[in-house]
Formats: structure tokens, C-alpha cells, sequence
């Protein structure tokens, strides 16, 4: 065996039990050992570094900590009652056959790993993980390292573990964000095993440090557990009928949107069932509890058995079913043979079903004289009048104009008939033709407004604000 330089720390770990005098002479000759080992602070000689005298030393110790690079260029055993440890940054080269009967542990680099040779023994690679709990790890200035080897009484709680140590087999726990962070509790997990096994903490101390570290000192917090809705999403149901929603985190607050928008604390908080009442319903929510993580987004979608009766839709079918069938479910007008959707409609009627689809006319600020004719609106009057109830409702739908007249009346086929005055009509006209509230862009301004444009608009408002 070719002899490289090596450094050996061997600690005493069996005491003779065939009498005081030899076990006084193993003690004294280990002490001896360790005490020139931390005086020279430097590699011993090459004479040191033979693998066959580490395993002599060894007889003192049962254990060999190889530091530095050594070479096996001969065959070679490991007892059965030594241990033998490849510190990180160390390399053991083997050129010939090594034998572990004893136990092998490699948290360096062993060159020709194929030429280990297991007879009883055991063999353990955690190169990628070099420290382990209950020997001498690693502190910043390595390779200058100082020793700790847990003892009864220490005050495991306050203690600052190095990671990694190593993985169990474990399954993997809940809501973690990568994979990493699994590899850390499963070290933390481990590393309290051995500490039991061993006897450093008995059973209460692992009930409380394992919790109590997993759930409020790892930086992995609880997350909430998701929603879930009594109703499978999916499921096409009764206009009008409810879901109700759930989370398994006791505690917890539910946030729900039904428009399609992903929920955080600002949305609508879960008192009691959910109501659908559209056509076509999303239902997005997520639990809150405050020390946990959100939860993922719950998204439950649902259909309701929507069909009209109308029979003098003609042209206007396509368009306006979706409409008609969410106006007629939500009661805002009778579903019957006729909807006269070229009709005209009056002032009242328009307030009326407004105020129907959930809006509040009375917060208009409705200036009555720029209306024509209550009997009988325009397209202007009709655009005015749904303007400053969705704005003076807050409803969202509507805002005040962002492009420019020219850009708008050009797309209009009769852009250029709208009135000049009263600003406010123009707006209106600007605001409805950006949120895609009017029914057709071939419209003439001042030619009564159908019926068939107020209920496109009515069933388009109604799901957005409810």
C-alpha cells in the first residue's frame, strides 16, 4: 500500500471490562494519541497514513476518520467491529480489493468503488450529504472542523442543526414548495430518530420537538387546505339552486369570486351558500387563516337547464338567447310566445328592468331633460340612461370614455348623425360601444331604440354584477 499523508482522530468509545489496569493503559494510550494529534494541528507522517495502522490505531477506538487522501494499492479489510469514515474532502483511492466486514461510511470521495467487497459488513455512500448527527461536522473555514457529539442534558431546542445530514425513507409531508425543503425535513425527521434510538430524547421530547419544528420554526408554513363545494363541479343544475362551500382547516376564512377573477382577501367572504343564478357559472375560492399559507385556488363550474319559449325571435335568435334565458331564470321578464324584439321601449319599462337585474336607478343622476320622448326612447336616450345608472351604481361594467369620439362614430354606421349636445349623451354612447354592450353597430342615434339592444344589455349586465 502506497503510504499518503493522512490525520487520525480517535476517540475512545469502549471501555475494557477485563480489568482496571487495561483499561487505565487503553485510556492513556488513547489520550496520549489525541492529545499529540491536536498538538501537531498538521498531517501525521506518511508512516500514519497506511490504512492497515489507522485499523491498528483503531483497536483503541473502534472508529478511523480519514481526513486526508489515502491510497489502497493492496488488498485489505475492515474488521468487523471498526468503523471507518471518509471525511468530506478526503479521497480514498482503491487500487486492490477492500473487504468491509465492519462498516464503510464515504462522506468524501472513494475512487473505484467497484472494488469494495461487502463480506457481512456495511457500505454507506452520502458523499452528496457530509454531515451526520453525533460526529464532527463542518463549520465555515473548513477543512478546520470542531467536533460535537450530542450528550444527555444539552438543550437540543436551541440548537442551530447543520444541513443536510441525510434522507429517510419517509413520505413526502404536505404543501412543501420544492423538493429541497422535503430533503430538510426528512433530515430534521431523521436526525431526532437518531437522537431517540439512542437515547438523547425519549418519547415526549420527539412529540414536541419534531411538531413543534415542522410547523412553526421550518420555513415551510402550513398551507390551508383548498375549498371543496357540496355540488360536483361541472353539474348542470336548477336556476336558483345553491353550493355550499368547505375547507378542512379548521378556522379558516373562505374568498370567493363567481366572475371568472381569481380570488385573494378583497373578494366576497363565504357566509352561507352560493346561489347560482346564471346560465353559466364559475366559482373560484381559496382558504385564508392567518400563520398559513393560502391555499390553492377551488375552481367549480356549474350550468343550469336553461330553454325559452319565445317564438317571434327570428334573426335575433343567435344573438340574443343567452340573454333571454338568464333574464327569464332570473325572473326579470315571463318567458311566453312573444318578445317583440323590434319593439320599442319607454322610460319606465328601462328603469323597471334595471332596477330588476340588481341596479338601483334611484343613484342616477338622470337629467330627464336630455330625453327625447319617455314613450318611445332613442338609441340616444337608451345609451344616456344605461350609462349613468352602471356609473352612478359603481357597477364596474361601464367606466367614462377612454378613446377619442372620431375613433368610436367611425366605427358606427351612423357616427356621424350623433348629436353634438349634450356632452353626456356622447359619452354614453362611447362608454356602452367600449364595454360591448350594444346589441349591433348599425344603429341609427336618433331612430327608437329596439328591444331586442336592452335585453342584449340587460342579460350581459345582469352576469357581470351578480
Amino acid at each position: 500500500m502506497r503510504r499518503q499523508t493522512a490525520h487520525v482522530m480517535a476517540i475512545s468509545t469502549n471501555q475494557s471490562k477485563k480489568g482496571i489496569v487495561r483499561g487505565m493503559k487503553k485510556r492513556v494510550i488513547a489520550t496520549v494519541l489525541t492529545v499529540i494529534m491536536l498538538l501537531l494541528a498538521l498531517p501525521v507522517s506518511a508512516s500514519a497514513a497506511d490504512l492497515d495502522y489507522l485499523m491498528w490505531v483503531s483497536r483503541f477506538t473502534n472508529k478511523v476518520y480519514i481526513t486526508y487522501d489515502i491510497t489502497v494499492d493492496k488488498a485489505t479489510t475492515i474488521p468487523s467491529d471498526i468503523i471507518v469514515y471518509v471525511y468530506p474532502g478526503a479521497t480514498l483511492t482503491l487500487e486492490n480489493t477492500l473487504t468491509v466486514k465492519g462498516a464503510l461510511i464515504n462522506y468524501g470521495t472513494i475512487k473505484n468503488s467497484n472494488n469494495i467487497k461487502l463480506d457481512g459488513g456495511y457500505y454507506q455512500d452520502y458523499s452528496e450529504y457530509p454531515f451526520l448527527p453525533g460526529y464532527p461536522y463542518y463549520y465555515p473555514g473548513y477543512p478546520y472542523y470542531l467536533p460535537y457529539w450530542p450528550y444527555p442534558g444539552y438543550d437540543y431546542e436551541d440548537i442551530q442543526w447543520p444541513w443536510p445530514i441525510f434522507i429517510p425513507d419517509i413520505p413526502t409531508p404536505p404543501s412543501l414548495p420544492d423538493p429541497n425543503d422535503f430533503e430538510s425535513i426528512q433530515n430534521y425527521y431523521l436526525y431526532l430518530l437518531w437522537l431517540y434510538n439512542n437515547g438523547y430524547i425519549d418519547e415526549d421530547e420527539w412529540k414536541d420537538y419534531y411538531p413543534y419544528w415542522y410547523y412553526y420554526t421550518y420555513v415551510v408554513t402550513p398551507t390551508c387546505a383548498a375549498p371543496t363545494a357540496s355540488v360536483k363541479s361541472g353539474s348542470t343544475v336548477e336556476f336558483g339552486s345553491t353550493v355550499a362551500l368547505s375547507t378542512t382547516t379548521s378556522g379558516a376564512h373562505i374568498y370567493y369570486t363567481t366572475d371568472g377573477s381569481t380570488p385573494d382577501t378583497s373578494a366576497k367572504l363565504y357566509t352561507g351558500p352560493i346561489t347560482i343564478n346564471k346560465t353559466e357559472m364559475t366559482i373560484k375560492a381559496i382558504a385564508v387563516k392567518e400563520g398559513y399559507k393560502d391555499s390553492q385556488v377551488a375552481t367549480f363550474t356549474y350550468k343550469t337547464k336553461a330553454s325559452v319559449s319565445f317564438s317571434d325571435l327570428g334573426a335575433h335568435a343567435d344573438a340574443l338567447l343567452p340573454s333571454l334565458i338568464t333574464l327569464v331564470q332570473a325572473k326579470v321578464i315571463p318567458d311566453s310566445a312573444t318578445l317583440n324584439p323590434e319593439g320599442p321601449v319607454s322610460y319606465d319599462e328601462l328603469l323597471g328592468w334595471l332596477d330588476a337585474i340588481g341596479l338601483n336607478t334611484r343613484l342616477a343622476k338622470i337629467d330627464e331633460s336630455y330625453i327625447t320622448n319617455k314613450d318611445e326612447l332613442t338609441y340616444e336616450d337608451f345609451a344616456y340612461i344605461c350609462y349613468r345608472v352602471l356609473l352612478d351604481n359603481k357597477s364596474g361594467v361601464v367606466r367614462t370614455p377612454q378613446q377619442s369620439e372620431k375613433t368610436v362614430f367611425a366605427n358606427l354606421k351612423y357616427g356621424d348623425v350623433v348629436k353634438q349636445a349634450p356632452a353626456m349623451v356622447r359619452a354614453g354612447i362611447i362608454s356602452l360601444y367600449e364595454a360591448g354592450l350594444l346589441y349591433k353597430l348599425d344603429f341609427n342615434p336618433e331612430a327608437p331604440v329596439t328591444r331586442a339592444y336592452v335585453f342584449y344589455l340587460l342579460g350581459f349586465v345582469y352576469n357581470k354584477i351578480n
